[in-house]
This record gives structure tokens, C-alpha cells and sequence, in this order.
């Protein structure tokens, strides 16, 4: 007894060393990874969706004292559900709600690291009571610190913010406190519900094994308690999960790229291996599994996650059949760590030994890759391995042990700095993948401000506008560095006051042309109606009309970024009157409203209102026969209704401009660049990007240049174009969702500035096929017959509405807006329900007739009444349960 509780205390004391050595090293793996003068996040989608996006819900959550809130005015007015993935009922979210003066910027980053601390620790406690030795417990916490899927806490940070409360799930699991788990199973959802699968198959997995152990009483007892509070957890969080699977049914998804057979069936360590979109273990854990395939007690655990991680099979089912990549398997990490560890602790035990062969087998594997650039690391992993491996069986060999040290050695394993430099190949991958990072770097007192809204004022109010109106911010570099940015004073910024008033009518767009990419998410203020958006759900009627009709260039990878560009139709039929950029970016068309220093506030008071009468109409039947510049001119003429019976109009054509040749001499390009004919275009063979320009006629009169051409891409590089800065891109082979973007268009030629069509061409061999200019016929803007509606004061607004207006119509016709239709949207004509219907290919219309009428457009999201009634009868049930559960226990005890 006397020996037994020594060697507790032992263990206590061994366990709280170690528990510092995590924190320690927690610490400084974050300072080694956090440049100065950065935020802890990317500049790629930590900062450009998830954080902008959070402040947004947050702000809108503010203003309308809601959790979810139902309507968002991104993307022409969208249902909030498509966002909900950023933030809804988060807790991040809410804590940000009630300390409001913390910027997201900050308050994200420490959610998420005290996360992640909060996971270690939690997977060091659960690998404890899985019966772990308190050095195997660290030791496998150690991995599971160090493990490259941790990467996404600064990139997809939704990737691994459920973790902890995974974790939790495992404890309650284990002790069998159900009621608890379906709390912590609720909040995996609310965190990420995208992971809700593959956790509750993590779940799942540890249960099978509980029920194998127990007799037929026991089995029927735990998996009543199991399945309730897994159904319980699932109606809890249905005020989430209910509204939001409507939303991606009705819209699109990611254009995610086609799954093949290969991906299936073919072999892909990268889900294992050091990606940080996959597990992102190193070499040991693959050992360690193959290694399990030889003990008996793991044999089939180690094999299935074996052909898990390394097939695409499971993937490919954990992601609901969308696509196969390994970034679902993340929540499995615990899993494959805890079987790694059982199978090191009988190694430290004498119970198994270390083998060659399996590193004898990686190494002919290896041989074949030699020609890949990560071809040394691995080889240096398996190196480092090969050597612990050879110094523990010789330590062992030559070890004279006393009969008491074997026992200890039996019970507790040999010494534990031998394995100390297994550690060394994860810390430095980690250190690795962190140093590719683009960091978002801090604004400060001279930064330059794309919008020019007040920094200072921006990190102290409670709006934090330094996402919501897109600074321009220092960007870390590879060394922790910080660039420079040009400087502007206070006084060339704009406050969030001075943009409300002269950009606050509610019945116009408001958007920005600076950095577009980081803004698409943000709102300069409360009701600011914008056209663009950066989700990873997307209204494919609006995508559509988007990219497909009115032709705005794609600039990165996907098509669900609806990025902001210079294009007189899109602002026409979006209502975009207010424009926030810089004097040399101003379209044409807008005449500055209010300027400080290089920023200003443009207006173009000639676009249409969000919402307006018409009789000036053709018939979608007509208009789908028309080709793409037809139906451009189509839509700055008339309004494209449902209507079979509409008479037949006169549809204008553009005129085509005249271009020289890419290989004509009057043509310039830099010396990295090679013309050469083909047939219907030329092939572009670029060392390096470059410019090449065309020159425009000198005499050509001012307006607008509708440019384009066909793309063939010869390598799996994406090509990017820019014409005169407006950005157009074909992604790789490789790209995860291909935009598929195989025609390049522009709109140029603005205020007679061109003198040149100015390609900037990214290096790489395509061809550029059947090239046109035409001239876009602008003047047709002035000839659209439509009727401005008037809004009604806003305290005459229902609580669901949209838009409230009043409308006159001359003669019958149609209500037309600009917001894209969607599920969920209802029209009131005079205070009676009245069918909508399609116009201009996307948005919400009616037909209606002459004279005057009050019209209220109204939103529900569908499902969230109904998932608001499941989650308060689940919240109930759940309280039965647990109170029932409680008395059973304690009436037994």
C-alpha cells in the first residue's frame, strides 16, 4: 500500500512537470510563429473571410439584438444562413457581443489559442485515463501539440476550434456522463458543424469498443444513454443545423473539383502526413501504425486507420460525398495519436520491440520520390527515426537491469530522454509551414487606409471599422519583418459617420474599389447595402447573373468570391451610387461627392434604384437566344421578365473594335515574352510575367471597351492577366475549387485615359484565342424607362422586411429590384401576399398594376422557426433526461 501510494504521488508529480512542459513549449512555438507586428492570423482567408465575416455578424447581431441574425445585406441581400458557418451562435461570436470594444481581430485569435492550449491539455488528461503512463500521456500530447493541422488556428480556424470539446466528448464518453457529452457535442456543432460527422464517427468508434466489454444488460443501458445524447445534442444545436442545411441545399456550395476514381483508391499520405490540410502527423505516427499491425491488441484499429488516412474512400463519406480531401479526417488526430501511444508505451515497456522493416519499406518508397522538393525533409524524419530506433535497441541490448528495475521497467517503461529527439522533426515542420505563412499585419498610427477610415478610431471603438471599411494594412514577411505602406494623415480619412451620411439611402448600393478581396465582407456601417460577398455559399442565380451575364472578371481560384471591378452594367443594374476608392480608380460615370486627400466618396446618380417600376420589358425566352454581348446591351435597355406574351423589342449590337495583332510590330512587350501565332489567336510562352500592350486609336472617341478572349492553358499553373488592372485568372490543376474560368473579360477604356490596352501576363505557356474589343453602347443606360420607388420610414418597417417602399406604376407592368431570389423571400402588394417571379435572370420581381402601392418585401430564412421549436422541445427533453438520470444514479448509490 505504502509503495503504491508513493508511486501515485510519483505520477501526480510527473504529471504536473509535465503539464508545464506543454504550456512552455505551447508558449514558445506561438512566439516562434507570431512575427511582429501581425495579428495571429492569415492573410488568406483568416482575414479575408473568417474574421471580417465574424465582425460582420457580429455588428448586424449588435443592431438587431439577435444570435442569427436572418438577413444579411452582402451579395445584393442574402440569407444570413449562408454566413452562418463564420459565426452563428459561436461563442467567440457571442463574447464579442458583450465586449463589444474588442475588435475581433484580437478577441478571435485568443479564442482560438486558448483552444488549442485548452485541447493539449484535455488530450493529455483523456490519454490518462485511457490508462496511459503519465510520460506516454506527454508524450502523445506532445504530438498532438505539434501536429500541422493546428496550423489552421491562424488560417481555417474552424478546421480545429471544436477540438477541446471533441475532446470532452471523450472524457464523458469514458466516464459515461452522457448528459455532459451532449453538451460538449452540442457546442462541436455551434463551433463547427462541417466537422459534426466525422466527430460523432470519432465518438462512434470509442463507443464500439465500450460496448464490446460489456454484457447484453450493459450494452442495451449504454447505448440507450449513448444514442439519446447524441440525438439530443443534434436538436439542442437544430436552431443552427436546420436553417443552415436549407441554405445549402437552395444554394450553391464551393465548386468543389471533381472526385475521380483515383482519388479514391489510390494511396495519398499527404491526409496523414505533414499537410497541414490533412492530420498533419510525421513520420513516427505512420510507423507507429504500421509497427500496430503486428499487436494484436490494436491490430485492427491501427489497419482501418491506416486505410482511413491513407485512401480516399473515407474522406470522401465524411464529407457527405462532396469531394475526398483529407481535412476532414482532422478530428481523428486523438484517434490515431492514442493508438500510436499504446503501441509506444509496450515498446517502452519491453512488451513489443522496435522493427526495421517497416522504415526499410519507407525507404524504397522513398527512392522513388526522390525528385520532390520535400523529398529531404522526409528523408531527415526518417533518419532522426532510423537513429532512435538504433540507440534504443542497442540501450536496451546492453542494459544489465536489476530484478526491481525490470519490474519498474515493466510498469512504467525505460528512461524517457532517449525519445526526446522524435520531437525534433514535428517541431520544426510546424516551424516550417508557420514560415510560408502570409501574416496579417497590425495597423498602426501611419498606416495607409484604402477607405480611409480612422485607424485610431478603428481599434478603440466598437465596430472595429478597420475590417469593416478595409485598411490597407503592414503585412509580415517570411522573417517576422514589416513592409511599408505609403502614409496618409487623420485628415484624409473618412469616419464611419461622414460615410453614413453621404452613402446611408438604403435604396442604393454603397461598395468599395481598393482592396476588394479583403472588403467583399465588410459593411462600413450598419445598412450599408453591398453587391459583393466572399462565402463558401453562394446564390447560384447570382453567381450566375454575376459572372456568366454580366460578365465581371473572376479574380482568384473560385468563382464564390463576387469581388467588386469596374463595370458600368453591374453598377447600373446593382444600384451601386456610392462608390469608396481612390481618385485614380474612380469609374466612369462618378463624380466625386466628398474627397480627403488621395480617398474619395464618388456618386453616380445616373444607376438604378434597388427597387423600381417598369413597363420596359423582354422576355427571358428572347433573351436567353441571344448571344453574350446581346444580351449586355439587352440589359442596359430593358428589364428581362417571365413573360411569354411579351412583345418581341429591337435588341442593340455592340460595335466591334478594330485590335492590331499580339505579334504586330506596334505592339510592345517585354523581352521574357514570346508571340507566336495559332490558329484563331497566339501562344503565349512567358519565363516570367511581363507586359505586353496594344495599342488603342488615338481618335477613338471616350467610353467604354467591352475586351475579351479565350484561354488555353498548356501547364498546370494558373494564369492570371490583368488589362489596364483589371484581373482576370484561370486557377491550376491543382486548385482544390477550379474557377474554370476559360474566357477573360473586361470593361475598359474609361474617361479616355487608355491609350493602351495593357496586358500584365503571369508567367507560363497558353494560348489566347479568338480576341475582341467592342464598344460597350452606354448612352442605352439614359433610354431604360423605369420608375424610382420611395422608401417608407423605417419605423413603418415590419420586423422581417427587406425592403418597404412605396411604387407608382404608369401603366402595368412590373415591380423589379436588384436582390437575388431566393427561398424564403415574401411580397406584400398593398398588404396581400403576391406572387414573385424571376427578373434580369436573378432577382425579385412582380407583375403589377397602374397606380400607386405600398410594397413590402419580407425574409424568413426557411427551416429556422422550425429549428428554433426542435432546439427548445430538445432543451427540454434534455433537462428530463438529465434530472431522471441524476435521480437513477443516486437512488443506486
Amino acid at each position: 500500500m505504502m509503495k503504491q501510494s508513493e508511486d501515485k504521488k510519483i505520477e501526480k508529480l510527473q504529471t504536473m512537470i509535465f503539464t508545464g512542459i506543454l504550456v512552455a513549449v505551447f508558449v514558445l512555438l506561438i512566439r516562434l510563429v507570431w512575427p511582429d507586428g501581425c495579428f495571429y492570423g492569415s492573410t488568406t482567408d483568416w482575414y479575408n473571410q473568417h474574421v471580417t465575416l465574424a465582425e460582420t455578424i457580429r455588428n448586424v447581431c449588435m443592431q438587431e439584438r439577435t444570435l442569427a441574425p436572418s438577413w444579411i445585406s452582402l451579395g445584393g441581400g442574402s440569407n444570413g444562413f449562408q454566413f452562418a458557418y463564420y459565426g452563428y451562435y459561436r461563442p467567440d461570436i457571442i463574447i464579442g457581443c458583450l465586449f463589444p470594444q474588442i475588435p475581433m481581430t484580437v478577441l478571435i485569435p485568443v479564442y482560438a489559442l486558448s483552444s488549442y492550449l485548452a485541447a493539449v491539455l484535455l488530450m493529455q488528461l483523456w490519454l490518462r485515463m485511457k490508462g496511459m503512463t503519465p510520460y506516454a500521456a506527454f508524450f502523445g500530447s506532445m504530438l498532438f501539440l505539434l501536429a500541422g493541422c493546428f496550423f489552421q488556428t491562424h488560417r481555417q480556424i474552424m478546421f480545429v476550434n471544436y477540438m477541446p470539446f471533441l475532446l470532452l466528448a471523450l472524457i464523458f464518453l469514458e466516464k459515461r456522463r452522457f448528459a455532459l457529452m451532449s453538451i460538449s457535442l452540442t457546442l462541436i456543432y455551434l463551433h463547427s458543424f462541417y466537422y459534426a460527422i466525422a466527430c460523432l464517427a470519432v465518438i462512434g468508434w470509442f463507443a464500439v469498443g465500450m460496448l464490446r466489454k460489456e454484457d447484453v444488460r450493459g450494452r442495451r443501458h449504454l447505448l440507450f444513454q449513448g444514442v439519446t445524447s447524441v440525438i439530443l445534442s443534434l436538436g439542442m444545436a437544430m436552431l443552427l443545423l436546420l436553417p443552415t442545411f436549407m441554405t445549402i441545399l437552395e444554394h450553391k456550395h464551393s465548386g468543389e473539383k471533381a472526385t475521380t476514381w483515383v482519388d479514391l483508391v489510390m494511396p495519398n499520405i499527404k491526409n496523414l502526413l505533414y499537410d497541414p490540410y490533412g492530420l498533419g502527423l510525421t513520420l513516427l505516427c505512420l510507423y507507429l501504425l504500421v509497427l500496430g499491425l503486428r499487436v494484436r491488441e490494436v491490430r485492427w484499429q491501427c489497419a482501418l486507420l491506416l486505410v482511413g488516412s491513407l485512401f480516399g474512400v473515407a474522406s470522401y463519406v465524411l464529407n457527405a460525398t462532396l469531394y475526398a480531401r483529407g481535412k476532414i479526417l482532422m478530428p481523428f488526430v486523438p484517434v490515431v495519436i492514442y493508438y500510436c501511444m499504446q503501441v509506444f508505451q509496450k515498446i517502452r515497456k519491453g512488451e513489443t520491440q522496435w522493427r526495421l522493416w517497416p522504415l526499410l519499406i519507407f525507404a524504397v518508397i522513398m527512392l522513388t520520390q526522390r525528385n520532390q522538393e520535400w523529398f529531404a525533409w522526409v528523408t531527415l524524419d526518417g533518419a532522426i527515426l532510423l537513429t532512435i530506433v538504433l540507440v534504443d535497441l542497442i540501450l536496451r541490448k546492453h542494459a544489465h537491469l536489476t530484478e526491481e528495475e525490470e519490474e519498474r521497467q515493466s510498469l512504467y517503461g525505460t528512461g524517457m530522454f532517449r525519445y526526446i529527439g522524435l520531437f525534433v522533426m514535428p517541431f520544426f515542420i510546424y516551424l516550417g509551414a508557420a514560415a510560408m505563412e502570409g501574416w496579417q499585419g497590425i495597423p498602426n498610427a501611419e498606416a495607409s487606409q484604402a477607405s480611409g477610415v480612422n485607424t485610431e478610431q478603428t481599434m478603440s471603438t466598437d465596430t472595429d471599422q478597420s475590417l469593416g471599411a478595409g485598411v490597407v494594412w503592414h503585412t509580415g514577411t517570411e522573417n517576422g519583418a514589416v513592409s511599408d505602406t505609403d502614409t496618409d494623415t487623420e485628415s484624409e480619412q473618412f469616419t464611419e459617420e461622414e460615410l453614413q451620411a453621404f452613402c446611408g439611402n438604403r435604396l442604393y448600393r454603397c461598395d468599395k474599389l481598393t482592396d476588394t478581396k479583403k472588403e467583399c465582407n465588410a459593411l462600413l456601417f450598419y445598412g450599408q447595402q453591398s453587391a459583393n460577398m466572399y462565402s463558401s455559399v453562394t446564390n447560384p442565380l447570382y453567381q450566375n447573373f454575376y459572372y456568366n451575364v454580366v460578365k465581371m472578371p473572376i479574380q482568384i481560384n473560385n468563382r464564390t468570391a463576387l469581388l467588386e471591378e469596374r463595370n458600368p452594367l453591374f453598377a447600373q443594374l446593382m444600384g451601386e451610387r456610392y462608390i469608396l476608392t481612390t481618385e485614380n480608380k474612380m469609374p466612369s460615370g462618378y463624380s466625386i461627392l466628398q474627397q480627403k486627400g488621395r480617398y474619395v466618396i464618388a456618386e453616380n446618380t445616373d444607376v438604378l434604384p434597388i427597387a423600381y417600376t417598369t413597363a420596359d420589358c423582354i422576355s427571358d425566352k428572347q433573351f436567353a437566344s441571344l448571344d453574350d454581348m446581346e444580351k449586355m446591351t439587352a440589359l442596359s435597355r430593358y428589364t428581362v421578365v417571365e413573360n411569354d406574351r411579351q412583345k418581341t423589342v429591337k435588341v442593340s449590337e455592340m460595335d466591334e473594335i478594330a485590335l492590331p495583332g499580339l505579334d504586330a510590330e506596334e505592339v510592345s512587350r517585354d523581352k521574357q515574352i514570346q508571340v507566336t501565332p495559332v490558329k484563331n489567336g497566339y501562344r503565349i510562352t512567358a519565363t516570367e510575367s511581363g507586359v505586353l500592350r496594344i495599342p488603342l486609336d488615338p481618335d477613338m472617341k471616350n467610353g467604354t471597351l467591352y475586351f475579351r478572349f479565350q484561354v488555353e492553358n498548356h501547364t498546370a499553373d494558373p494564369v492570371v492577366i490583368s488589362a489596364n488592372g483589371r484581373r482576370n485568372k484561370l486557377s491550376g490543376l491543382d486548385a482544390p475549387y477550379p474557377n474554370e474560368n476559360n474566357v477573360f473579360s473586361y470593361m475598359l477604356k474609361e474617361k479616355g485615359r487608355d491609350k493602351y490596352i495593357s496586358l500584365k501576363l503571369s508567367a507560363g505557356t497558353y494560348d489566347l484565342t479568338d480576341i475582341a474589343c467592342y464598344r460597350f453602347p452606354t448612352t442605352l443606360f439614359q433610354k431604360k424607362q423605369v420608375q424610382s420607388a420611395t422608401l417608407l420610414p423605417e419605423e413603418q418597417w415590419n420586423k422581417n422586411s427587406v425592403l418597404s417602399c412605396a411604387i407608382t406604376a404608369g401603366e402595368d407592368g412590373y415591380f423589379v429590384t436588384s436582390i437575388p431570389m431566393q427561398n424564403g423571400l415574401k411580397l406584400y402588394v398593398d398588404g396581400k401576399v403576391t406572387k414573385l417571379e424571376k427578373v434580369n435572370t436573378a432577382f425579385a420581381g412582380a407583375k403589377v398594376t397602374a397606380g400607386t402601392h405600398t410594397v413590402d418585401l419580407q425574409f424568413e430564412p426557411p427551416g429556422q422557426r422550425y429549428g428554433i421549436m426542435a432546439s427548445l422541445l430538445s432543451v427540454i427533453l434534455f433537462g428530463i433526461w438529465a434530472a431522471g438520470t441524476a435521480i437513477r444514479n443516486r437512488t443506486r448509490e
